[in-house]
């Protein structure tokens, strides 16, 4: 599972906001833990697997 140090290193946020995921990584989210491979792209306000994951790493990780 991820802390802020691995997301940095699994996850590169685009100047759209949106976050694309470069290193396999499972996600220890509220609504449970979230498997994620290399290509999954994220977009600000799209629900996936019940939770708007781009938010949430914008949260967790920010900008960096």
């Amino acid at each position: 599972m991820a802390d802020g140090h691995d997301l940095r290193k699994a996850f590169w946020r685009n100047e759209d906001g949106s976050w694309i995921c470069i290193d396999p990584v499972t996600l220890d989210h509220p609504n449970g833990r979230i498997p994620l491979t290399p290509g999954t792209i994220l977009v600000p306000g799209t629900i996936f697997m019940g939770a708007d994951l781009a938010r949430w790493l914008e949260d967790r990780v920010g900008r960096y």
